[in-house]
């Protein structure tokens, strides 16, 4: 705004052009005159404990900088119990990532199979055609000691949701021992470790956990799937396992919850159990990946074991034959075990996220991995907040007229999720790799 040629301004058009200029300032200082600069460099000689980059005060600069350049001793642990390591078809540097740190995990689990049990008692294994086996021989080789290769496999019905009858059918014994049948001769013929089985969320959907004769068998076929591969032996001379996931306990007593009393009853039957501490929040509920507080919760309430376990494990012994016959026979029952949850604390493996969540305010948005975060911190240069009472990062931006919050993990956050771990003598299971930075891996 100017005033006309031949006249000086007035006091009130000065004022005017001086309100104007300083909101151009303003507007040019919020935004980012152009992006900063995404660094990929080599491997550094020190870790990132040595550089003093495991901070709450961490910056949008050093992470575009820092966030290739892990420690080039790939061999050295951090962590000592068990680590598992998701990978997943899609996520092609998973792939190079498990080979890379090979030394770093107990068990890589990549997601490749599907067990389909219809109604009709027809049993198939699929998924088969992902199996990589030079990939296999390339982390065993690296790994040092060899981590256990245990494939993921989702149990699902014929449609992919087991509905009504189809749920009680695939509890059925003839299907239960179709499916482990396929699982042990695909074990064998691939050379695998032993398998990972996510089963829980397939039996809520169809209805099997919240009736006590049908949840029951279903506990029975992870304790006899446990059991028979425990008896079998891989080319290395290793005896196979089993991993079994399971959702994290709620609060409130639910009949889908697995809880404590079941930890203790399938502890004696399957290696490890896998963790899902993460997905707190979502697009209709922004927040937090995994709050700290929640996370020490899940395992409290599965490890420091509640003062009824005891009588729940007994009940529950009452009501289920406490005969263990042979798996030819008929399924095994899994109400033997340890009633101390301290005691097999080792076998729980706690979820961290190696991916993050960009949301849009005030619901909206989903996750984010690793090089798309890097954009955003590129594009933004924004400033990360730590949340004390989380112990997450965050930050926010504007993009256009829709307002946004992203939480994405940081070497801080994982750091403090490691330690409280430990303190409860569990493992990590990680979702997954290739989502993360490669810098994170130091801290394993």
């Amino acid at each position: 705004m100017a005033p006309p040629r031949g006249r000086f301004a007035t006091a009130a058009e000065c004022l005017c052009i001086i309100l104007v200029v300083q909101a151009g300032l303003a507007a040019a200082k919020k935004r980012p005159s152009s992006p900063a600069t995404i660094e990929y460099l080599a491997p550094a000689d020190t870790s990132v404990h040595e550089r003093g980059l495991v901070s709450e005060r961490v910056t949008y600069r050093s992470i575009l900088t820092e966030h290739s350049r892990h420690w080039s001793n790939t061999s050295a642990k951090h962590f000592t119990r068990a680590v598992l390591g998701y990978v997943t078809p899609w996520n092609s540097k998973g792939y190079d990532i498990a080979t890379k740190f090979a030394s770093k995990f107990t068990h890589i689990s990549p997601c490749w199979y599907q067990v389909k049990i219809g109604a009709d008692g027809s049993t198939t294994l699929q998924g088969g055609h992902d199996v990589d086996q030079g990939w296999i021989k390339d982390v065993r080789s690296n790994g040092q000691p060899s981590p256990r290769i245990v494939p993921r496999l989702i149990l699902e019905g014929s449609e992919g949701a087991m509905e009504g009858y189809e749920g009680a059918a695939m509890l059925e014994f003839k299907n239960m021992k179709k499916a482990i049948d396929l699982i042990v001769k695909e074990c064998i013929n691939q050379n695998f470790d032993g398998v990972t089985l996510e089963a829980w969320m397939g039996w809520s959907v169809a209805g099997v956990l919240s009736d006590a004769e049908l949840r029951k068998k279903a506990l029975m076929f992870a304790g006899a799937l446990g059991d028979t591969l425990a008896k079998i032996k891989t080319k290395e001379g290793k005896l196979m396992q089993l991993v079994f996931v399971i959702p994290p306990p709620p609060v409130l007593d639910m009949p889908t919850k697995f809880g404590a009393a079941d930890l203790a009853l399938l502890a004696p039957h399957v290696h490890f159990f896998s963790l899902m501490t993460y997905d707190f929040s979502n697009p209709a509920r922004p927040g937090p990946n995994a709050p700290l507080p929640w996370v020490s919760l899940c395992l409290n309430i599965l490890i420091d074991s509640p003062p009824e376990l005891q009588q729940m494990a007994k009940k529950l012994r009452k009501e289920v034959p406490p005969q263990r016959p042979s798996h030819e026979r008929e399924l095994k029952s899994v109400l033997t075990g340890n009633e101390t949850n301290r005691d097999i604390a080792d076998q729980v493996l706690a979820g961290i996220n190696f991916f993050g969540n960009d949301f849009q305010l005030p619901r909206g948005g989903g996750p984010v991995v690793g090089h798309e975060y890097l954009h955003v911190l590129a594009e933004q240069r924004p400033k990360l907040i730590w949340d004390a009472e989380s112990e997450e990062h965050y930050f926010e931006y504007t993009k256009g007229s829709s307002r946004h919050k992203v939480y994405y993990p940081t070497l801080k956050s994982i750091e403090s999720r490691l330690s409280e771990i430990k303190r409860w003598g569990a493992g990590v299971s990680i979702w997954e790799l290739g989502q993360g930075l490669d810098y994170f891996y130091d801290l394993l």
